[in-house]
């Protein structure tokens, strides 16, 4: 009977680990069942971090031993408790589907960042907070000026994010000249 008891409670347990852990719920149930000795790590680890929860927002620093940076920040650090937003590579097509801007670089810029802008309000965030850019571009060279005037437009520019340009030949379409992923980071 004990044992009943206690399998029970466990099992109640998982449940609201689940909920409070991944959202969970019977609406929106996991893809496998929770494993009792994970559920059980990630039980101590939010009951370690609990007391760390809220303690503000990320801090985006520039540590002096390292290179000068522009317009990006070497190093964010976000506090325990804070909730990941990770948002798939934007580009610059509209609602329907199409290309935006043509071959005008600007145009292209400003449609990933409203659709990054779009994305974000759709989990409740904004530019605010974003703490990490990745984009993928083309032509370096010649638009890295332009991306750095149009982003600064969406971002506090006096602690912008931690951001990683890489240059392609080539993006998923040939008339694509940017892709922009963005990591952001809510409180609970």
């Amino acid at each position: 009977m004990r044992g009943r008891i206690l399998l029970k409670a466990f099992a109640a347990e998982r449940r609201v680990a689940g909920r409070v852990l991944f959202g969970f719920s019977p609406a929106n149930p996991p893809l496998m069942p929770l494993h009792p000795i994970r559920t059980l790590s990630l039980l101590l680890l939010c009951a370690l971090a609990a007391p760390l929860a809220g303690q503000g927002r990320p801090t985006f620093t520039n540590p002096s031993d390292l290179p000068p940076t522009r317009g990006y920040s070497q190093v964010v650090d976000i506090p325990a408790g804070s909730r990941l937003i990770v948002l798939s590579g934007q580009v610059p097509l509209d609602s329907t589907g199409q290309l935006v801007g043509g071959a005008d670089f600007r145009a292209q810029a400003v449609q990933v960042f409203e659709n990054l802008r779009r994305a974000l309000k759709s989990r409740g965030a904004g530019f605010a907070d974003v703490v990490k850019f990745t984009f993928y571009i083309l032509d370096a060279n010649k638009n890295l000026g332009t991306l750095r005037e149009v982003r600064d437009r969406y971002i506090n520019a006096a602690a912008p994010p931690a951001s990683t340009l890489v240059q392609v030949s080539g993006l998923f379409r040939p008339d694509v000249l940017l892709e922009v992923e963005v990591m952001a980071v809510v409180p609970r």
